[in-house]
């Protein structure tokens, strides 16, 4: 909730407290005078009354302590032991002005982000181009006049540019997103643009002439602007192998790595083979022998052949800079995990008479690795003093043991992964074995050791959970955990969080004060010292080396080895800091498509499906500094209600130990705007599928279709971070539901003859007959609306004893004789209500377990947020079906191998109306608007793994 709706909730709640408080200081006074005229004591009610005021005042007080401290605002003097209703008013006026404060703090910063992206504007052809310069002449005095406005007042024009609606924001928007907007967009931007701008300033949008400045290689960045590295400059008609070495100059080999798997145009040659330029990007990154880094590193080095590199180019330039992309490649990996056979690539690589220094450097390194443990971030870290050493220890102790704490009940939406993690935390189970021996006792180091390398990657951390679930537990029924990727995470997180306390425990120990020092870390200043002596000769000989070099590809190997040589610079450095756990190797990878509009990663880090970058714009990621593009990136994804995106950018900056914490706070109330509005969206859609039913407009597998997309949307609210790709299909759903209404009316025949063939629930008077049944059951009491009666049948299924039975519910809850659309909301949400609602259904699937399997698997996927799921509104075939029933109870159909019981199964639920069909093998559950009331998602599963031990037919 964000702090504007907590402060009004804290007022409301301040007002209701009030009115309780004055009825209650008459009920005393009375008591008071009763107490003094015959001695009558006080009743316990009134005390008991008392005591709730109290302790409403108290909350009420600390919750508005806690927002005041949340805002940064200064809670007046004596607020903490405020003890009257009118300190507490004041409290409240306190956060109240803050919250506002801070409101219109963040429309500003939003507004001047707006007026500087125009500002930004550049003309490609023509830099004197008149309607742009007055738009900038305009926009700068805007940004003067506002950013001169002194808190209370406010700018007229504030919230226009902050929401998106002033002719300012539209132009930028129009300029950076014209070609993803459908017809319809385009035209609205257009004609907004021009009808206030000007139509010159519009038509130079329209046909591509403006660009914002850092998409301009013609115009200096200003000061203020993203800072630029130097590149070399190409013409646009060159290949993409040419971006490639483009990317590794300006050391950006993730964008190398994108433009020779992504680009258009991929299928042209590129020198550089896909698996070196992945390597190059991740063996900065590899912390551990046995992390998923390495496992991927050891993977490409065994792809690596030094001598053949380059074979079938021209001339000799690329095949050395292939070698020496290699070494740089391989540098890192030698050291840090040597188990990749990165230590023998080195020693593979041919002579290089004009590097004859860091071929000696290449030679101490690889001699190292194949002799030597790894070297980790805190081998050459020095030792502690005796008090920060205990201090440290006792430190990690308390997280521990918070930690313990915290997570000793965890619970898990799946039934199998919750009794894992209790075997694991069992004496001799995983999480115990981990965190037992972080103690003082130097014993358990190697035991440590052993089972942090073991636990580095996130393949083992899957075997674990599979072992434990399987083999230790025993259980023989029912799909694996990793069916469920929120209770695998869940799992796999908590792995990932007490391998991290076990590293920190290791370091520790290692720098125990007074410790002699070990082979690892005496080999390792060895190492240290040797390549200290080699340093100053490599590097000039490689300043040289690319000083000289005539060719791009040259120029760009060199480039790269140089920064290797940094980064081991930096991993030998004694001070550098313990790492706890690795990035996720697909985030570097494809982090930078973030930045690229129209692509989009998955919960995966991976490209969605249909994400392609363009040569042009992956060249616009080489003209910009991907550190502070980040948070250009944050404000254009939040724009778009992309908050997956949005929560990958703040991990971004985290993994570059970046603050994001207001990034954080800003996403947070975003994204419970994004819901609401989404929630307002599917009620809207819903009431309108309602109306349309109860008027005759649909027939009743029309009504079940468009519903499934409505109910399958409503039930996921709670976990879309995308939000646009929903609105989009209720959109849908309404364009259908005019096109059908527009259809009726423009037809001259009579109603009788527009219905023939139609299976209309007005039939036969059906819509009077429901609607006085409906009436009958409310008794006394009355609905607010015809809209109520039309979701209370659409709930009921327009079912007599469905009907009469939610009746009976909703004349127990009416407020004042008056049945609400809240009031029935209300019911269906309650455990009676759905019980009421599903009675009929649940009956149908009491008599055979495979239809009840069948259907429970159909509601469970309806509530898959994940996007590649089932679309709810095309339904499901035949085959998902049989693959849901083999996941989830395979003995119920094991009558056929051929899925004759599943098909049979289908038949039977078809000729009931427990599924329906769309078309050739697509089905939609018969009843899609029940789905939400057969239980929660935990129940949902509890249900189907049972299903083993009630075999069907």
């Amino acid at each position: 909730m964000s702090h504007a709706a907590d402060a009004a909730r804290l007022v409301s709640q301040f007002s209701a407290l009030c009115q309780r408080c004055a009825i209650l200081g008459d009920h005393l006074a009375d008591a008071s005078r009763e107490l003094a005229a015959g001695g009558a004591l006080p009743g316990v009610a009134l005390i008991d009354e008392l005591d709730v005021a109290r302790s409403e005042f108290a909350d009420i007080r600390r919750q508005a302590l806690d927002l005041a401290a949340a805002l940064n605002a200064c809670s007046p003097s004596g607020a903490h032991e405020a003890a009257t209703l009118e300190a507490l008013e004041t409290l409240l006026r306190s956060v109240a002005e803050a919250t506002e404060r801070q409101a219109t703090s963040e429309a500003r910063r939003r507004a001047l982000a707006v007026l500087e992206r125009v500002m930004s504007l550049r003309h490609r052809e023509d830099a004197e181009f008149g309607p742009l310069a007055a738009c900038h002449a305009s926009a700068a005095e805007l940004t003067a006049v506002i950013s001169g406005v002194e808190w209370p007042a406010t700018h007229p024009e504030l919230t226009a540019l902050a929401d998106g609606s002033h002719p300012f924001s539209q132009l930028a928007d129009f300029v950076e997103h014209q070609s993803e907007l459908d017809d319809a967009g385009w035209e609205l931007l257009h004609e907004a643009v021009a009808a206030s701008l000007g139509r010159p300033l519009a038509v130079a949008a329209a046909r591509g002439k403006l660009l914002f400045a850092q998409q301009s290689s013609t115009v200096q960045d200003d000061e203020d602007d993203w800072p630029t590295v130097s590149i070399a400059t190409l013409p646009p008609e060159q290949p993409v192998g040419s971006l490639v070495w483009r990317a590794l100059l300006a050391d950006r080999p993730a964008v190398a790595f994108l433009s020779a798997t992504l680009a258009d145009g991929a299928a042209e040659r590129v020198d550089a083979p896909v698996w070196l330029l992945r390597s190059l990007v991740l063996s900065r990154h590899v912390h551990y022998p046995n992390g998923d880094i390495a496992l991927q590193l050891a993977e490409d080095f065994s792809s690596c052949e030094p001598t053949e590199l380059g074979a079938g180019s021209e001339g000799q330039e690329v095949p050395q800079a292939l070698r020496l992309l290699v070494a740089a490649a391989a540098l890192r990996p030698a050291l840090v995990a040597p188990e990749t056979g990165a230590w023998a690539i080195l020693r593979a690589l041919p002579e290089a008479p004009a590097l004859r220094s860091t071929q000696a450097y290449l030679r101490q390194v690889a001699e190292y690795g194949e002799r030597n443990a790894a070297i980790a971030s805190h081998t050459l870290a020095p030792l502690l003093s005796s008090t920060v050493w205990r201090d440290r220890m006792e430190d990690l102790r308390r997280e521990v043991g918070a930690w313990r704490v915290r997570f000793l009940g965890m619970r898990s939406s799946y039934p199998p992964a919750t009794a894992v993690w209790r075997r694991w935390l069992l004496p001799d189970g995983l999480i115990h074995a981990l965190l037992d021996p972080v103690t003082l006792e130097v014993r358990g180091l190697e035991t440590a050791r052993g089972l942090v390398e073991r636990l580095s990657n996130d393949a083992q951390i899957r075997w674990e959970i599979d072992d434990t679930d399987r083999r230790l537990l025993g259980r023989a029924h029912g799909p694996d955990i990793a069916i469920r990727p929120d209770a695998l995470e869940q799992l796999a997180e908590r792995v990932r969080e007490a391998v991290g306390f076990v590293r920190r425990w290791i370091a520790l120990e290692e720098c125990r004060p007074n410790r002699p020092d070990d082979e690892p870390r005496k080999a390792g200043l060895r190492l240290q010292q040797q390549l200290a002596e080699l340093r100053p000769a490599v590097i000039d000989e490689l300043a040289a080396a690319q000083a000289e070099a005539r060719s791009l590809p040259l120029q760009a190997a060199l480039a790269e080895c140089r920064a290797a040589l940094s980064d081991v610079d930096a991993l030998l450095d004694d001070s550098s800091s313990l790492a706890l756990r690795e990035p996720p190797l697909a985030a570097l990878l494809y982090a930078d498509l973030l930045h690229v509009a129209g692509s989009c990663l998955d919960e995966n880090w991976l490209p969605c499906r249909g994400s392609r970058a363009s040569r042009d714009r992956l060249e616009q990621l080489l003209g910009m500094d991907h550190r502070s593009a980040w948070r250009a990136t944050f404000e254009r994804r939040r724009l778009e209600k992309d908050h997956l995106a949005t929560l990958e950018v703040i991990q971004c900056l985290e993994m570059q130990r970046e603050g994001a914490r207001e990034l954080q706070a800003a996403r947070a109330e975003d994204l419970q705007r994004c819901r609401n509005a989404l929630r307002h969206d599917v009620e809207q859609t819903r009431e309108l599928v309602d109306v349309a039913a109860a008027e005759g407009r649909l027939d009743d597998d029309t009504r079940a279709r468009l519903l499934a997309v409505v109910e399958q949307i409503g039930m996921i609210v709670p976990d879309v971070l995308r939000f646009e790709p929903r609105h989009a299909r209720l959109r849908h759903v309404r364009e259908e539901l005019e096109r059908i209404r527009e259809a009726m009316h423009s037809r001259a025949e009579p109603a009788a003859e527009r219905n023939v063939g139609r299976r209309s629930l007005l039939a036969g008077g059906a819509w009077r007959e429901a609607t006085s049944l409906f009436l009958a059951g409310l008794g006394e009491n009355r609905p607010e609306s015809s809209s109520v009666i039309a979701r209370a049948l659409s709930l009921a299924n327009y079912e007599q004893d469905a009907i009469q039975r939610l009746a009976a519910l909703l004349s127990q809850r009416a407020v004042g004789g008056l049945v609400t659309r809240d009031v029935v909301d209300s019911v269906a949400s309650s455990r009676e209500g759905a019980e009421t609602l599903t009675a009929d259904l649940r009956a149908r699937l009491e008599g055979d377990p495979r239809q009840r399997i069948l259907l429970y698997s159909l509601a469970l996927g309806y509530r898959d947020a994940r996007e590649d799921a089932n679309p709810a509104g095309e339904g499901v075939s035949s085959e998902w079906l049989r693959e849901q029933a083999d996941l989830w109870c395979p003995e119920s159909f094991r009558a056929s191998a051929t899925g004759a019981a599943t098909a049979d199964s289908v038949e039977e639920m078809l000729g009931l109306g427990l599924l329906r069909s769309l078309g050739p093998d697509r089905f939609i559950p018969g009843s899609p608007n029940l789905l939400p009331y057969l239980g929660r998602e935990e129940e949902l599963i509890g249900t189907l793994l049972e299903c083993d031990n009630q075999p069907g037919g």
